[in-house]
């Protein structure tokens, strides 16, 4: 870490696709050479990087005067690497790292000295490793996330006014009826239809990937939301196909907008004990509120009509913003994503 933040030689590049929450802020280099990689695609990315060197944490045991090394919890994309290097697919330095906290595990990630370029044993390279902390198991813990997030207005407000904006405005149920009764076309209108929130949601993801929101977060997020609840009363007043699909977009958009800042507030206003707690009763609601969203509006839709039902879930989703900006007036008037008083430096392009 000291090394990144200060600048690491012009021969020596690191890639990461995973660390800890929060802990490379301020560090151009770190964001700079991040992987948007999950576990299945990380040996694909390695190799991609054209790697020379791979070091591994390895667990060391002395038996009957031989020394073995274990790849211990962490042999998957070492052993692939080492498989690729034997048939000569790549070639690196192969380096292992004695930790002696890591457990000795037998198997396909037990080897000798000789699998090895080289080993750094001693306590020069020794050190504790992270783990969370062991907390014993009740009540308390139990519901300790829905605690946390009733005490602290920007997290409770920013998971309320997702809910409610997705359980008001959510109309992609009707969205066969619209184009079967409303707009009398069939399956590929549906499709093209159904697939305008994504693009939505792809064109923002990309805009906001070059052009960051750094400041005003809370005044845009209800902003946002407020244009969702926008793009579904659209969608009820929609003469034609063409128009359905640009208030859809904009539906996709907008949510995409609010997603981004909501899950930022989430991860930065929650200590790191507590967001496995606070992240599980946040996706409880979120993944819920889908569901609940689309019986809300095939129910109303059979006691009012398609069009009243979607209208007026337009309707209420922006009179929700309204309310919440009074009932949570910390949230709506949130300049940054981390609390105040808290200002690390800004991911780079950010102003």
């Amino acid at each position: 870490m000291p090394a990144l933040r200060k600048g690491l030689p012009p021969n020596v590049e690191v890639d990461e696709f995973f660390f800890q929450a929060g802990t490379r802020l301020g560090i151009p280099a770190a964001q700079q050479s991040y992987i948007s990689a999950n576990y299945t695609h990380a040996l694909g990315a390695v190799l991609q990087r054209g790697v020379n060197v791979v070091g591994q944490l390895v667990a060391k045991r002395v038996r009957d005067g031989a020394t073995r090394y274990s790849l211990s919890c962490n042999p998957d994309i070492t052993l692939d690497l080492l498989a690729k290097r034997q048939s000569k697919a790549v070639d690196f330095v192969f380096v292992g790292q004695v930790n002696s906290e890591l457990p000795f595990m037998p198997g396909d990630g037990d080897l000798d000295a000789g699998a090895f370029d080289a080993i750094l044993d001693g306590p020069q390279t020794d050190f504790p490793l992270f783990a969370p902390p062991r907390e014993p198991v009740d009540l308390k813990r139990l519901f300790s996330g829905l605690v946390f997030i009733g005490q602290h207005k920007v997290v409770l407000g920013a998971i309320l006014l997702d809910l409610f904006a997705v359980l008001l405005g959510n109309a992609t149920a009707l969205l066969p009826i619209f184009v079967r009764d409303i707009f009398m076309s069939g399956p590929l209108s549906f499709g093209a239809l159904r697939a305008a929130p994504a693009a939505g949601a792809l064109v923002t993801a990309l805009a906001l990937a070059r052009w960051p929101i750094a400041r005003r977060v809370g005044h845009i997020m209800f902003l946002a939301v407020a244009i969702f609840g926008t793009g579904t009363i659209l969608l009820a007043l929609s003469p034609t196909l063409p128009f359905a699909m640009g208030a859809m977009f904009i539906v996709g958009a907008s949510d995409t907008v609010s997603v981004v800042i909501r899950q930022s507030l989430l991860l930065l206003h929650t200590p790191d004990q507590m967001r496995g707690r606070v992240f599980a009763v946040g996706s409880m609601f979120t993944g819920t509120s889908n569901q609940l969203g689309d019986f809300r509006a095939g129910a109303a839709a059979a006691l009012l009509g398609t069009i009243p039902a979607v209208l007026i879930g337009g309707c209420s989703t922006i009179a929700v913003v309204l309310v919440s900006t009074r009932l949570f007036r910390e949230l709506y008037q949130a300049d940054r994503y981390e609390p105040a008083g808290h200002r690390p430096e800004m991911p780079v392009g950010a102003s």
